[in-house]
């Protein structure tokens, strides 16, 4: 630990306080200073790459919440526009047939 206080001067508080608390990391940074260094900026690469990801999976399951809160909605829509759908086929059917009969009913009256 004596070599690593000698050379403290190369890291950050912080970066010494990870080589203080992992006998590795500490024995690493006594041989080879700049190796050490590397393997800590890979690190905080790493975590910062981690909370990067973990942010992306929070927005990403915000939009599946909100996705399925639309298509619920659409759905319902959906269902609704058919039932509309239907009842007016069936009206529509209905004013023909008697559209149909008006002309059958004029026809004979024409002919008499």
């Amino acid at each position: 630990d004596a070599a690593v206080e000698l050379s403290s001067n190369e890291f950050t508080e912080d970066e010494m306080k990870k080589i203080r608390g992992n006998k590795k990391l500490s024995e690493i940074a006594s041989a080879d200073p700049k190796r050490a260094k590397r393997i800590l900026a890979n690190r905080k690469s790493a975590a910062r790459s981690k909370e990067r990801k973990m942010r992306y999976i929070t927005e990403l399951e915000l939009k599946i919440g909100t996705l399925q809160g639309e298509a619920s909605a659409l759905c319902s829509q959906l269902a609704m526009l058919q039932r509309d759908s239907i009842q007016l086929t069936d009206q529509n059917k209905e004013l023909k047939y008697r559209l149909q009969a008006l002309e059958q009913q004029a026809q004979l009256e024409d002919g008499m």
